[in-house]
């Protein structure tokens, strides 16, 4: 008895959970495949739907779908797939029954004719939302569901067609797409991940240092290993797009120039742009770039925003770096510009604000923002954050929870902004619940398949580990020990912290509440709970956690619990100090 046949044109080239007679490699002709498909069914969420593959009729007899078919046993096709699939492409399409041309030359026995069952999408359908490359590639970005991102699904949609396809054919749909979200995907994303300060210094400079150096050699007509005013001026006229005055690029080389003997060296060079990428420079960048407000137009100021926009568009491989030549900054600008415009609408810049604060580049700023008593982080933090704090907290900012690094951002305004901008009030508290259910929806959604392993440690563990729940608290340290743990690198600091996790856990156990929020919340403790306060009062920590010179340190001295960056972290355990191997 001859089985059923199944056309896989999407993640079914790649991705199979059902048990098969045999795979073949192939086509079906007079038709399309886009991403033109949105829908909440597989990588998507609420307000936030998912890009899939589909097939439209072409008005091309010629036009070719690759893919393959795979050869179902009939029992099981009417048993288990049949209703699955039915479900599974449900609203919105059409079906036809289409003949497959099959081109496997590795493939034996194959049916002279294979009829295979299209669903075809239905271009009046609520399902159906056209867009250009980039936006489709803006919108696949953002997307993420409980089967994953949806950048995984069309990235490996389109690598299983170049294993598949013969030489010569293409599916330029799926290919452009897939090399516009590439771009937007590290455009869009914020940072995710904190390093050891030399490791994120080590790394920025020598990215930075190959880029100058190419673009030194680039201005080097001569190449004689130094430059003069003149190529100095071809740098920020004809590669970064500056229209400096004469005394403005004398004056720069004058600055640049260390030795003064009327020529920049390449270690002059390098030295001075370095200096001048960094810092204040840096920062202002960020502002005005994401902000889209115009930058500083001349000085070294300018130079030094023009670099940062360079490497930015570099890292997302629209600005291709060699020696052989660099394309000028507005050329790339205006050759990127309906991307660009989709990474500036794809990004919601408050959010990011909160998480480039609240994830500093290297593991000891981001120790101390995160575990250390700090009137300075305090102050920082109420003035930059509190309108969005109380934003958060009133429902305003709900739209956030649609994606995942907004949702990470939204915790963090909801659990650990409220700790820093009201310290020893009850209002410190006043976001938990809500950040509590966030967490958990944020789980529902498959956030976690979006998140960084430091990430996920916030959203949703530490948000989960600050709960008066014993549910929480347990699910907060299975993900810990069961994702997290197992994935950071050996020397990562989070590892000590593991403890936080497991105390918070037993007191809850012992008490259902944190005893050390009677005071703040004006609630009157048990007799238990006077006990345990009384016997832990000589070792609560005088700061939470302190963290210097790459250690762990627990202080000895008496404090208030609520006085800390993280009030709930109460230690019942004497500890010294940790020790980190960078």
């Amino acid at each position: 008895m001859d089985g059923k046949w199944m056309f896989g044109y999407g993640s079914l080239m790649w991705k199979i959970d059902f048990p098969t007679v045999r795979k073949v490699i192939g086509y079906v002709e007079g038709y399309v495949r886009t991403m033109e498909w949105a829908d909440e069914v597989h990588r998507g969420v609420p307000k936030q739907k998912s890009r899939t593959a589909a097939i439209f009729e072409s008005d091309n007899p010629h036009d070719r779908v690759y893919g393959v078919v795979y050869e179902i046993s009939q029992d099981y096709w009417d048993r288990v797939l049949k209703p699955n699939v039915s479900f599974r492409e449900r609203g919105g399409y059409g079906v036809k029954e289409v003949r497959f041309v099959p081109f496997d030359s590795g493939a034996t026995n194959v049916p002279e004719k294979i009829m295979v069952t299209l669903f075809l999408g239905d271009k009046e359908s609520d399902y159906y939302m056209p867009g250009t490359t980039e936006q489709l590639a803006k919108h696949i970005v953002k997307a993420v569901g409980n089967s994953g991102t949806n950048l995984e699904y069309l990235y490996s949609t389109a690598e299983a067609l170049r294993m598949i396809m013969p030489p010569g054919a293409t599916d330029k749909h799926m290919f452009d797409l897939e090399a516009a979200a590439r771009k937007l995907e590290i455009l869009m994303k914020p940072k995710g991940e904190t390093h050891f300060k030399h490791i994120a210094d080590d790394d920025k400079y020598e990215k930075r240092r190959k880029m100058l150096r190419l673009m030194f050699k680039a201005v080097d007509n001569d190449i004689d290993g130094d430059i003069n005013v003149k190529e100095f001026s071809d740098l920020t006229e004809n590669i970064l797009g500056l229209k400096p005055s004469t005394v403005d690029i004398k004056t720069l080389c004058e600055e640049i120039d260390k030795n003064k003997d009327g020529k920049i060296h390449f270690n002059e060079f390098l030295e001075y742009l370095l200096v001048l990428m960094n810092g204040n420079c840096e920062k202002d960048f960020k502002k005005s770039f994401w902000c889209q407000t115009e930058g500083p137009t001349k000085g070294s100021e300018a130079v030094g925003h023009a670099l940062l926009t360079y490497e930015l568009l570099q890292d997302a491989g629209i600005a291709p770096v060699s020696e052989r030549g660099f394309v000028n900054l507005p050329t790339l600008k205006k050759d990127n510009a309906k991307l660009l415009e989709q990474m500036y609408d794809g990004v919601n810049t408050r959010a990011r604000d909160v998480l480039d604060f609240f994830f500093p580049d290297n593991i000891q700023d981001a120790m101390d923002l995160w575990f250390k008593k700090s009137k300075e982080n305090d102050k920082k933090i109420k003035e930059q954050f509190t309108d969005l704090v109380e934003k958060a907290l009133a429902g305003k900012l709900d739209d956030w929870v649609s994606t995942p690094t907004e949702c990470l951002a939204l915790a963090i305004l909801l659990n650990q902004f409220p700790r820093n901008i009201y310290r020893k009030k009850p209002e410190m508290y006043s976001g938990d619940e809500k950040a509590q259910g966030i967490a958990i929806q944020a789980l529902f959604y498959g956030y976690w398949k979006s998140l960084t392993p430091l990430q996920i440690a916030f959203l949703p563990c530490i948000i989960l580990c600050t709960a008066e729940n014993l549910h929480y608290q347990e699910l907060g340290y299975q993900i810990w020990t069961n994702y997290i743990k197992a994935k950071l690198p050996v020397n990562h600091p989070l590892h000590k912290v593991e403890f936080i996790f497991e105390q918070n856990m037993g007191i809850i156990k012992d008490f259902g509440r944190f005893p050390h929020r009677n005071k703040t919340l004006k609630r009157a403790s048990t007799e238990a709970e006077d006990a345990y306060l009384k016997k832990n009062a000589a070792r609560l920590p005088n700061t939470s956690l302190i963290y210097e010179n790459g250690k762990f340190i627990v202080g000895e001295e008496g404090a208030e619990a609520e006085d800390e960056a993280w009030p709930d972290l109460d230690f019942t355990t004497k500890i010294q100090t940790l020790e980190i191997s960078a």
